[in-house]
């Protein structure tokens, strides 16, 4: 079986980084430290490269209201749950964004069962034009029938955990899968 070549993870919340670090890679695109809901991340990765590319307004009162930088790609919210201030942001997301392959086909887009992944997330998500799409569960039987992959974490509970701990649970199925560089 040839495994896909990939270069980069880009996740809605903290697996990317987690796994990328697992796997001591660079990281090549902006979706790092932050987290978005399901259907938001679904709509800025159907034109990723595009929506990458535009401004990132801060919200001052979204940033009182959680205690960290809020910023929105259009009406998409990224909350940027690890990051001090607005400069450090955008410092880090244009050096990313310039380290991104330059296939589609070398980047894994990843999704979690968590922050209200509902199925019509997994049906939008699942019909999106990319080669390597992965989606982390609880339980797979619930998402058959996808163009995509599928890993189970073997956790209890209603929602997958938070990214460190999932990206133990299924490191080994992700090397298994695909070809890391």
């Amino acid at each position: 079986m040839n495994k896909p070549i990939i270069k980069t993870i880009v996740s809605n919340n903290c697996f990317g980084i987690a796994m990328l670090h697992k796997l001591h890679m660079q990281f090549k695109n902006p979706m790092m430290n932050l987290w978005t809901p399901p259907c938001h991340y679904i709509k800025l990765i159907s034109n990723f490269r595009e929506n990458i590319q535009k401004q990132i307004i801060f919200s001052y009162n979204d940033e009182k209201k959680f205690g960290y930088p809020v910023g929105y790609i259009d009406d998409i919210p990224l909350y940027f749950t690890h990051y001090q201030n607005k400069d450090e942001i955008i410092s880090a997301w244009k050096r990313r964004t310039l380290r991104l392959p330059e296939s589609d086909n070398e980047i894994l887009f990843q999704i979690s069962e968590r922050d209200g992944f509902s199925q019509d997330d997994f049906l939008r998500f699942s019909n999106l034009p990319y080669a390597n799409k992965l989606l982390v569960c609880l339980n797979k039987s619930r998402y058959i029938n996808g163009n995509l992959f599928v890993f189970e974490t073997g956790e209890t509970g209603h929602e997958v955990g938070v990214g460190p701990i999932v990206a133990d649970l299924v490191f080994n199925q992700m090397i298994q899968h695909y070809h890391f560089v």
